[in-house]
């Protein structure tokens, strides 16, 4: 299991035309094989900041998405809206603590 952070920032007049894509687009990336979650984040103290979080079976299925035509055409609608470009980070999971509730 991996697990794919990307934070995007984005021009303060475009952020909202950003959740409309991602609107139309999200149930076509959490639905890409080999994808177990995903999640979109909003920064509370930088609203033009977003997060996506997502889970995946192994980085084979990420880049498989990543080449696919549906991941370039998403990219390509997003990244002329980016004040500057996104920062990306694959991670495997190291340690895991719960609290005891």
């Amino acid at each position: 299991m991996i697990y794919r952070i990307v934070k995007l920032t984005f021009k303060e007049e475009e952020i909202e035309h950003f959740f409309q894509i991602f609107e139309g687009n999200k149930l076509l990336i959490a639905g890409a094989k080999g994808c177990t979650s995903m999640r979109l984040m909003h920064d509370l103290s930088d609203r033009r900041v977003v997060f996506t979080y997502s889970t995946w079976e192994d980085e084979n299925f990420l880049e498989l998405y990543r080449a696919s035509a549906a991941f370039k055409a998403f990219w390509g609608t997003i990244k002329p809206l980016f004040l500057i470009p996104a920062e990306v980070s694959t991670l495997e999971s190291y340690h895991w603590y719960a609290a005891d509730t």
